[in-house]
């Protein structure tokens, strides 16, 4: 029986690589119905959840497929065509759906509303202009409120009561701050408007990706990995989460290293601090390609620190009020998480303040693993998207909240690094659905839910790893 040449193995790849992309496009139209059946509400429809999980992982899986088929295809413009043309059409369809189960987005509105009436986002909590309405008026009376920011939250009522976590200011960085009030000079507490902003930075993420493939010498067809991913589809377009906000200064500083520019690298990174603090994790890692040098070293940190300081500080100057966001966020969130739960519940549960105690854990291994990746990559650039991807997975692994759209920090760096460990977390992504039906503490979600969203990624991570020609050493 005679082989297939390459040229007949090329075209079968390429008619698998059409069908994927037609089957994710069909299935994010069921998606995009099946949020219909969401509306903002207390009731759940079990029926539609259980669709929305099914689907979501069935497009991750489909996606996954497509790995082996990219390494037989070369890259050629209409093949790239293609693929961006049906990542638009994708998120084309989710631009007419409705957020399912999220309401993150009021909060975006409303601190673009506050940052363009000339207001420091970080100084007041919602609940501050609403004092009956959410119970906390000792608190309000103790400030002077500015008269237009009570006039607004009285003219978008009803957005305003659906702002989650009333109680405490933003969480979110300056720059982040920067595309809420922009979304906002475009229609104010509009939601369109806010994912036609998330669109066209979306967009640009997708070219500078193409470009960093490029520098690193890989098909620009891997981008593929990222431009139709279902989880940052549904939690990108469909749930309009900030995070997307967050890939073009990451993408950039990885693609900004390896033309060996420092400089611009450390001001991206603080960039991307400046959307979500976490990003800090990877100076280490790309100060060791500033050069060869302990100057070096200190010049890319010291210029990171100032750069991330200045941007930071109007949300650090109020990070000591009692209501602040991210203080109350570092200290006592805890959603969907898998490590840090068994820590907190078990390992550490012998501690008065365990979930303290776990979160100083957390931090020290975390810290510890980038600080290792740093030093395991430090004289091969090209392992520098790995060690980046290997630094966000422990962060999502380990971290007090498992939230499906962190998913999106590490969607942008699987195309250079496409573990199946790490792709198996977009398939059991859905899984976070299962907490708006089970509590938290339900022996079923802690022991059967958990642990096949994340337990059974890590297990396949790890045996991945074990059989690379590589490993960390």
């Amino acid at each position: 029986m005679a082989q297939e040449g390459p040229n007949n193995l090329s075209q079968r790849s390429q008619q698998i690589l059409y069908l994927i992309g037609g089957s994710i496009v069909l299935l994010t139209i069921g998606l995009s119905l099946l949020s219909y059946f969401f509306p903002y509400s207390p009731q759940i429809n079990t029926h539609a959840l259980w669709a929305v999980i099914t689907i979501s992982a069935i497009s991750a899986l489909c996606l996954t497929a497509v790995i082996p088929h990219l390494k037989k295809l070369e890259s050629s413009k209409e093949r790239l065509l293609f693929v961006f043309a049906t990542g638009l059409l994708m998120r084309a369809v989710l631009l007419f759906s409705q957020p399912i189960l999220e309401d993150d987005w009021y909060r975006y509105l409303w601190d673009g509303a506050v940052v363009n009436s000339g207001h420091s986002p970080y100084q007041f909590a919602p609940a501050d202009f609403s004092p009956n309405l959410f119970d906390n008026s000792e608190q309000s009376s103790q400030k002077t409120l500015p008269l237009e920011l009570v006039e607004l939250s009285k003219a978008n009522k009803v957005r305003f009561e659906r702002i989650n976590y009333p109680y405490v200011s933003t969480i979110y960085p300056p720059i982040a701050q920067l595309g809420f009030s922009l979304s906002n000079a475009i229609a104010p507490f509009n939601f369109s408007a806010w994912r036609a902003l998330l669109l066209a930075i979306d967009i640009a993420s997708f070219f500078l990706l193409i470009k960093a493939l490029q520098s690193y010498s890989r098909s620009p067809l891997w981008a593929i990995l990222y431009w139709w991913n279902p989880v940052l589809l549904l939690q990108g377009f469909g749930a309009g989460h900030m995070d997307l906000l967050l890939v073009p200064f990451l993408i950039s500083a990885i693609w900004m290293t390896k033309l060996s520019k420092p400089f611009t690298t450390s001001a991206l990174l603080a960039g991307a601090v400046g959307v979500k603090i976490w990003p800090i994790l990877l100076a280490p890692l790309f100060m060791t390609y500033s050069g060869n040098k302990l100057k070096a070293y200190a010049k890319f940190i010291l210029s990171f620190c100032i750069l991330a300081g200045v941007i930071l500080l109007p949300q650090l100057y109020h990070a000591i009020s009692p209501e602040a966001g991210l203080t109350t966020y570092s200290e006592t969130w805890r959603t969907h998480a898998f490590i840090f739960g068994l820590l907190e519940d078990y390992a550490l549960s012998i501690f008065d303040n365990s979930g303290q105690t776990s979160r100083i854990f957390v931090a020290i291994c975390i810290s510890t693993i980038a600080l290792s990746l740093a030093y395991w990559s430090r004289k091969d650039v090209d392992r520098l998207p790995h060690a980046a991807a290997l630094t966000v997975l422990a962060l999502i692994l380990m971290s007090p909240t498992g939230y499906p759209w962190y998913l999106i920090w590490i969607a942008v760096l699987i195309p250079f690094y496409p573990n199946l460990g790490v792709m198996s977390l977009f398939i059991t992504a859905p899984l976070y659905y299962f907490r708006f039906v089970l509590d938290e503490q339900d022996l079923i979600y802690q022991w059967i839910i958990l642990p096949a969203a994340f337990g059974v990624p890590l297990v396949i991570f790890i045996s991945s790893l074990l059989k690379e020609k590589r490993g960390i050493t």
